[in-house]
């Protein structure tokens, strides 16, 4: 006999009509906002140059073989066996998960990437929640540090809660804190008790620190060269400082609205109010076309990136 899928309760429906509601209500408020940004623009002053695009994708690229650098030392300490390129490449080819609501498929897709003779699916998805936590707990440092050393006028409210996201990831990510949590939320799944993954000694963080920090710098500097893109520069103290702060900032603000599928709008939002301080209402124009240049990026990553790991599993 077929076993019947359990239905969804009332409450259950509720709050997953109320996450889609709010979901909706948040990308539409920063549509029109970014809209009524947008009507100030005089087309004239936009002027596209596919070379700093190009360039500002592979920027992008290069930043997240950072990112993936620190989840491949993770995952060693852990207990896994991965190469800094195996690491970067998974990074790289997982990135059009984000699009997904919830965030989880990313991590779905690097678990299907993994040599499972090498490292177990439980702990490639824990060793990734750990990077991802990470960086965003960096990027919200950076993006309160890049912001306060630009002094804009009336930043407080963006200092201060940029300093408590940090401090809220970075708390969550103490190895110690980290592993109650994890027994806590695997325990349904983990009815052996076992320990799916070693904690992550502090010597590894503070050794591998860097990574996140160059991977972010990168992508704010990769955001720079998108601005050149459509005839902005940005190329001066102030302008380099908004935007790798100001990407950092929005990019955090935009993962803890979890049901927001790759944090669509309130990041653009963000980077708009940020990069307004510098180029006015031209900031609308880079953070959407930012967001374009991602999309494609991560699209050819996974096409081309995708295949090679799964054929490196199979000549393993």
């Amino acid at each position: 006999m077929e076993e019947k899928k359990p239905q969804k309760t009332p409450t259950s429906l509720i709050i997953s009509s109320l996450k889609l509601i709010i979901a909706f209500a948040i990308i539409a408020a920063a549509i029109w906002q970014i809209k009524v940004t947008w009507q100030q623009i005089d087309p004239k002053q936009i002027k596209i140059s596919y070379i700093y695009l190009f360039l500002s994708a592979v920027l992008y690229w290069l930043s997240m073989m950072c990112f993936g650098v620190f989840w491949a030392r993770v995952t060693r300490d852990m207990g896994g066996k991965m190469s800094a390129i195996e690491g970067s490449r998974m990074f790289l080819a997982s990135q059009v998960g984000k699009y997904i609501p919830g965030k989880a498929m990313v991590i779905v897709m690097r678990c299907g990437m993994v040599n499972k003779n090498r490292i177990s699916v439980p702990l490639a998805a824990i060793s990734s929640f750990f990077e991802a936590l990470t960086m965003m707990g960096v990027g919200a440092l950076v993006g309160a540090i890049f912001i306060a050393i630009a002094k804009l006028k009336d930043a407080g409210l963006l200092l201060l809660i940029s300093m408590g996201m940090a401090v809220m990831f970075m708390v969550i990510v103490q190895p110690s804190i980290f592993m109650r949590i994890l027994k806590v939320v695997s325990k349904p799944f983990n009815k052996n008790g076992d320990d799916l993954a070693k904690p992550v000694q502090y010597r590894t963080i503070v050794t591998s620190i860097h990574w996140q920090v160059i991977g972010w710098v990168l992508m704010g500097i990769s955001m720079a060269i998108c601005s050149a893109g459509i005839g902005k520069s940005l190329w001066n103290m102030q302008g380099l400082l908004l935007c790798v702060g100001g990407n950092a900032f929005a990019t955090v603000a935009g993962f803890t609205v979890i049901f927001v599928p790759g944090g669509a709008g309130v990041r653009e939002l963000a980077i708009t109010k940020t990069l307004g301080y510098a180029i006015g209402p031209l900031g609308a124009v880079v953070a959407i076309m930012f967001r374009l240049v991602q999309i494609i990026a991560d699209i050819i990553a996974l096409v081309v990136l995708y295949p090679i790991q799964l054929r490196s599993i199979k000549d393993a």
